[in-house]
Formats: C-alpha cells, sequence, structure tokens
C-alpha cells in the first residue's frame, strides 16, 4: 500500500506544464477533488455527516488540532463516547500518522484496506465515467484527502478533524462545504510560491475556509498581526461569514500554546453547542472539567516534545525535539528549548542533553 500511495507523488513535469499554459493549478483543486469523490461514490453532501472541525494557519495547525481531538474525545453522545477522527500533514514517522480514529494512527491493515479500496474505487469510477481529462488517481496528499474522508465515513465517526494542506482557499480539505465550525491559526509567510508574497495575500487564502452558501457555519481565528485582519474579514466577509476570535482568549495560562488551546477550545466549545447542546464554556468562562483534562492530556510528537532514554554511550540522555518553519516559529522553538535548559541545569540533572 505504501509503494502505492508513494507511486502517486505529483508530476513536477506535468505541474510546469500546466503553469507554461496559463492556467491557475490551485483553480482546478476544488474541481479535481470533487470528480475524484464522485468515482470514489460520495456525493459533497455526504461529507456534511463528517460534522467536521476545519482548521487552516501557519503557525499551530497541528497542536490545534491534537487539543480539539483530546477534549472532542472526552465527550459522550447517547451515553457512549464520541468516535473521533483526525486527518493531520505532513507526518512525522510513519504516513498511518497522518489518518486517526479515536486518538489512534490507522494500523497496517486498516491503512492496507482502505488505500486498495479507494484505488479500485477510483479505478472503477474512472473506467465508466466519460470524462477521461485527468489521471485515474489524485496526487499524494490529495489521495490521502480523500482517502481519509472516506475512512471516516466508513469508520461513521461523530465528528472529524481535518487541517488544511496548504493554504485554505483552494486546498482539497475545502471541498467540505458545510462543516460544524472553522478555526485560523497564527498567520506567517509560509508557501508564497502558492499563497501569496504578503501576509494580507497569504490571510485572504487561509481565510478562503469560510463557507460559501453557509453563513451560519462560524469562523474563529487566533488574533493575528495587523496586517492581516482587514484581508482576513474581508474574505469571511464576502460569504457573509463573521469572523471572530475565541472569547475564552485568555482564560489560559502558558506560552505560544495557550494561543493554540484558546482556539481549540472554541472550536469544541462551539461543536458541542451546535451537535451535541452542551457547552463546554459556561456565560462566566468557566471551563468544564472535561474540557480541561482534555487540554491537559493533549500530546503532539515533535512539538515541544521531551524524551529521556536510556542506556546511551555516556549515559542517560534528554532529547528535546521541536519544529518550525517561519522564522517567528523558529524563535519560540529557540526561546523554549533554551528556558528546558536553563530548568535543567537549575535542578542539576545528571542527564546528557543533547542538541
Amino acid at each position: 500500500a505504501i509503494e502505492g500511495l508513494n507511486s502517486l507523488q505529483s508530476n513536477a513535469a506535468l505541474l510546469a506544464r500546466i503553469r507554461a499554459s496559463g492556467v491557475n493549478v490551485q483553480e482546478l483543486s476544488l474541481p479535481g477533488i470533487r470528480l475524484f469523490l464522485t468515482r470514489l461514490g460520495y456525493s459533497i453532501d455526504e461529507l456534511d455527516r463528517l460534522n467536521a472541525i476545519h482548521i487552516a494557519g501557519t503557525k499551530g495547525k497541528g497542536s490545534t488540532c491534537a487539543m480539539c481531538e483530546s477534549v472532542l474525545l472526552q465527550l459522550k453522545k447517547d451515553g457512549k463516547p464520541l468516535r473521533v477522527g483526525l486527518s493531520t500533514s505532513p507526518h512525522l514517522i510513519d504516513v498511518r500518522e497522518r489518518i486517526r480514529i479515536d486518538g489512534k494512527p490507522l494500523s497496517r491493515e486498516q491503512f492496507a484496506h482502505y488505500f486498495f479500496d479507494c484505488r479500485d474505487r477510483l479505478e472503477e469510477g474512472y473506467g465508466v465515467s466519460a470524462d477521461k481529462s485527468s489521471s485515474p488517481y489524485p496526487a499524494y496528499s490529495r489521495f490521502l484527502t480523500i482517502m481519509a474522508f472516506h475512512v471516516f465515513l466508513q469508520e461513521k465517526v461523530d465528528v472529524a478533524i481535518v487541517e488544511v494542506g496548504i493554504g485554505g482557499m483552494y486546498d482539497s480539505t475545502n471541498v467540505m462545504e458545510r462543516p460544524a465550525v472553522c478555526g485560523i491559526t497564527s498567520l506567517g509567510l509560509d508557501h508564497q510560491a502558492m499563497l501569496g508574497k504578503t501576509l494580507p495575500e497569504i490571510a485572504r487564502q487561509k481565510a478562503g475556509i469560510a463557507k460559501v452558501g453557509a453563513k451560519d457555519v462560524p469562523l474563529y481565528t487566533s488574533e493575528q498581526p495587523s496586517e492581516a485582519m482587514p484581508a482576513m474579514h474581508k474574505q469571511a466577509a464576502l460569504v457573509g461569514v463573521c469572523s471572530t476570535y475565541p472569547s475564552m482568549m485568555h482564560s489560559l495560562v502558558g506560552a505560544h500554546q495557550r494561543i493554540n488551546a484558546a482556539l481549540a477550545l472554541q472550536l469544541c466549545d462551539t461543536w458541542s453547542r451546535r451537535i451535541l447542546h452542551e457547552p463546554l464554556v459556561d456565560a462566566d468562562n468557566v471551563i468544564s472539567a472535561v474540557a480541561l483534562h482534555g487540554l491537559a492530556h493533549a500530546r503532539w510528537p515533535g512539538r515541544a516534545e521531551t524524551l529521556r532514554l536510556q542506556g546511551g554511550a555516556n549515559g542517560p540522555e534528554i532529547w528535546r525535539l521541536d519544529g518550525a518553519h517561519t522564522q517567528e516559529s523558529m524563535q519560540v522553538c529557540s526561546d523554549w528549548y533554551q528556558k528546558e535548559c536553563e530548568a535543567a541545569e537549575s535542578e542539576a540533572s545528571t542527564g546528557r542533553t543533547t542538541r
């Protein structure tokens, strides 16, 4: 299954030819994903059953998704724990991490089953389709997007948390027309060749997850740089959606993860009110015990993570793992690492910190 998936990597030469023809590659994305979903046997309306939480942004998307997952796993529907799906990218170690059910990546058997099921359905759909202008299969990332939708629908999840891949407006995940709620994490300069050179241009792309024709689907954003907000508000207003800050932005303590936690909490509270008709935060901004428990137990490997390993050549080792792909994120990563090292030194740790 992995070998077959890896064969679906985007063809750089093909993309170059499309660009040379003057066609906007991004604008082909959503019509293409709709076609593949049809071949898979789904209508776009069926994605509404996922009651999705759709999350875009530059920094903190994965962490916010993980926090939402952890909170929602504490909730119940009709006396039974929620069945929670999570779709993220990229993966840290294994591609199966990109599609999770109830906090766990798909097993090897599940991944292989759903991969080949999708591939076979797409082949069959292509064979009977009058439109032979596209490939039988989408490229790597888009295949995983429709595979995640397929998994979540087949597994009958109560909620799907869906992370945007790149941007938002033209991202394959934006094929969803009626999620339960949308959120945008902190913005920065990323993927500028595709999204634009300036922060307002990028903000417009991210705010493109505001749903046309779905004015009742809320859009929440973390506090953003001042130059980004007008573009975000304008894009949201074009489709009649009001973009707002989380009301409990200052209810949590901490550093940059407090911002992610506040957005995650707002998204989960809104989702719970809309789907379960139960608030997670009361009128006085008091957070429920189950929500606090979920936030406290959220884990996202490779993000501000400390590993303590035994049996190193020079004794126990301490590894500190984090990642960043923007200048601002690198500063946050550096600050976290410095504080962790200072704390370890003040405790006179006997472990060896590996940098």
